[in-house]
């Protein structure tokens, strides 16, 4: 796979002051990227709507796998592994931000890293055990291996992490109300299936078993 992200990755473009993300003025706004208070007043998530939970949860899921890719962009032997850890270091790191800023809009961020997750999807846990998260040792793992260790590490670990969030983008693509948290929802379903796929057959070439 080339180093450059793949033409038919789906990247989700932050809202700029003369751009609403869409290429048109949806419900709510009165210009390019301009949302209507009132609409914004009348429609802002709870604190325990889907909405808020997805984007705290997800916010916090795709940290840890910036973290893991961080470490795998340097490290990993095979050329295509470390093309992987960039892509997923590009979208999710900007998907962070997106987050955090609607977020922020709605006075839910900052958030306690020591809350109850997942209550949204009425799988209560620690942000620790959310679908797919990876223990502190396995992270450490990683780090401490070298070369087609790295490789052989990543590929399981990822495919792990991925479907725990599709299985969390899912739901929220579902049941959020906000029409940019479905969105949002529905890409990461798109990019992360076709990553996994990606991973897989990285997997069948390099011999790492699944």
């Amino acid at each position: 796979m080339p180093d450059d992200l793949p033409a038919d990755a789906v990247p989700i473009r932050m809202l700029g002051p003369d751009d609403t993300g869409s290429g048109s003025v949806g419900p709510g706004t009165v210009g390019p990227g301009t949302v209507d208070p009132g609409y914004q007043r009348a429609t802002t998530p709870g604190a325990d709507s889907v909405d808020v939970g997805f984007m705290q949860d997800m916010t916090t899921h795709h940290q840890q796998a910036v973290e893991i890719a961080s470490i795998v962009a340097e490290t990993a032997q095979d050329p295509d592994i470390r093309a992987f850890a960039r892509e997923i270091l590009t979208f999710q790191s900007y998907e962070v931000g997106y987050m955090e800023a609607l977020l922020e809009d709605w006075g839910q961020w900052p958030f306690s890293d020591d809350r109850t997750a997942m209550k949204w999807m009425d799988m209560a846990s620690a942000p620790s055990e959310m679908p797919g998260m990876q223990t502190e040792a396995s992270i450490q793992q990683l780090e401490d291996a070298t070369g087609s260790q790295v490789d052989a590490l990543f590929i399981p670990m990822m495919i792990d992490h991925h479907r725990g969030g599709v299985h969390m983008a899912d739901y929220a693509a579902e049941h959020a109300s906000d029409p940019r948290v479905r969105d949002l929802a529905t890409r990461i379903v798109t990019q992360q299936n076709g990553e996994i796929a990606d991973f897989q057959r990285a997997a069948a070439r390099l011999g790492v078993p699944l």
